[in-house]
């Protein structure tokens, strides 16, 4: 995808700062159409009444968001969106907070705000786009994961081997 695609290398020969800047406009421009068309267009598989399934959704999207609001805030956000360019200080390898329990909370906390959304809307739209975000992320974080590799060596290799990947 073209997400993956700005994502993984310099493109157009761009530094880092401005493809993730164009990186971040094109996940937007792409994402959003998605939602509303999630959103407008609904075939149910599972009946829409049930109120404690809704409730459990609910409940998983803001504990999904949270997760991924409180991964988020260890990182430098304007540097994240590429507003700025990052400093000396990103090169430090994170494995406090949630990342003792996985290392890639945000991943983590998407999961669980997908699940959540299906369960709260289960219908076969947000079944497909539930599937393939989740697929998405494995893919994604494997692909970010050779990076770290790279950026970190053998402390990345020894986080790999104590810590879950998601």
């Amino acid at each position: 995808t073209v997400h993956s695609w700005l994502a993984g290398k310099k493109i157009l020969r761009l530094n880092q700062q401005h493809s993730r800047i164009l990186y971040n406009i094109i996940s937007l421009i792409c994402f959003f159409p998605i939602l509303i068309i999630l959103w407008i267009w609904r075939i149910p598989i599972i009946p829409n009444n049930l109120i404690l399934l809704k409730a459990i959704g609910i409940l998983l999207v803001f504990v999904g968001l949270t997760i991924s609001w409180k991964s988020f805030q260890s990182f430098d956000g304007s540097a994240f969106l590429g507003l700025s360019p990052e400093t000396t200080e990103n090169n430090k390898l994170n494995i406090n907070g949630l990342y003792k329990y996985t290392r890639h909370p945000m991943y983590f906390g998407s999961i669980i705000t997908f699940i959540g959304a299906f369960l709260w809307r289960p219908d076969i739209l947000m079944l497909i786009f539930t599937s393939l975000s989740i697929l998405y992320i494995y893919i994604g974080s494997w692909s970010e994961e050779k990076k770290l590799i790279i950026r970190f060596g053998i402390d990345y290799k020894r986080y790999q081997n104590e810590t879950p990947q998601i």
